[in-house]
């Protein structure tokens, strides 16, 4: 609730994580023409758990599927949000991996 509460007042819109979810899943695959070349920014586990946030799972589906916890799957994609020219969404890092990969 907290979330909703401090994404309102910041004139932000907010979305369930659900919803994300399936928004990511349903976004159609494309080579991208900015060419990142995440395999060069992003270490091996940050590609790993990028992959399955691009599929739709949620961060304890991912630490699940990789055997990590929650703690670890969002300090990845905090340092992908660092490592990547990107805004800070979640929806935004998913099409930037399917378009990069």
């Amino acid at each position: 609730m907290e979330d909703l509460l401090t994404s309102v007042k910041n004139g932000k819109v907010w979305f369930y994580p659900e919803f994300v979810q399936q928004l990511i899943k349903i976004i159609p695959s494309q080579k991208s023409s900015s060419n990142l070349n995440i395999h060069k920014l992003l270490t091996p586990k940050e590609i790993e758990v990028g992959e399955l946030l691009s599929q739709g799972l949620s961060n304890k589906e991912i630490a699940a599927k990789l055997d990590i916890s929650e703690r670890t799957v969002k300090a990845h994609i905090s340092s992908m949000y660092e490592k990547l020219p990107i805004k800070r969404d979640r929806v935004s890092l998913a099409i930037a991996i399917k378009e990069n990969l």
